[in-house]
């Protein structure tokens, strides 16, 4: 190896840890001007929120809120994709639900209902809340319906009907449905109503997958 050569290696080696230390560094303040503008929206709404107020909550300043965001409304969009993606990671964890239990669905359904409850809070404060049913995220919510059967069968399940994920995919859409109406908007759940879909929804399950 010439000394160039390994001049040229030892430079290398020594610039891609300082621009991946730059960038960790560029998305921990882009993580934080959103955590910030999270609260902001949340205290006192949308419209009145100014970029000063989410700056200062962040502690950055005008000019690098701005290398990461153009307006308060990209900032809010960034936050709505962020809860939509933190939503349909929970949805996935239905995988790891035993079908046909009732105790297993009622805990995946409280942990889905966190992040309902944080997704419509914050996106009511900001725009109208954006429906489950949108193209993107349909094809999300059948692409978590066929995991969910993958991860079904390799624990000793197997497909007990045709179209198995299309009918899984709208008992997750029924859930989040669910959720979005009552614990959500906090319209009064009738009596019994979560007992009910637990009950439909791992019956339901039942219908979809059998043991193997």
């Amino acid at each position: 190896m010439s000394i160039h050569t390994g001049r040229a290696q030892l430079v290398a080696s020594s610039v891609a840890p300082r621009a991946s230390i730059r960038q960790v560094h560029k998305q921990a303040t882009r993580s934080r001007i959103i955590d910030a503008a999270k609260e902001v929206f949340d205290e006192q709404g949308y419209e009145i929120t100014t970029i000063d107020d989410i700056a200062i909550r962040a502690q950055v300043g005008r000019s690098t809120l701005y290398t990461h965001f153009q307006g308060k409304n990209e900032i809010a969009l960034a936050i709505s994709e962020d809860l939509t993606d933190k939503m349909h990671i929970s949805v996935a964890l239905l995988g790891q639900t035993t079908p046909g239990d009732p105790t297993s669905l009622a805990n995946w359904l409280s942990e889905l209902e966190e992040h309902i409850r944080a997704r419509t809070t914050l996106n009511n404060s900001i725009f109208p809340f954006p429906t489950a049913d949108t193209a993107a995220s349909v094809q999300r919510l059948g692409l978590t319906a066929r995991s969910t059967i993958d991860q079904w069968t390799a624990a000793g399940w197997e497909s007990a009907i045709e179209n198995d994920v299309e009918h899984l995919r709208l008992l997750i859409i029924l859930c989040i449905r669910w959720l979005i109406l009552y614990p959500g908007l906090q319209v009064p759940e009738p009596t019994n109503s979560r007992e009910v879909l637990i009950d439909i929804v791992s019956h339901e399950v039942l219908r979809i997958v059998k043991r193997s």
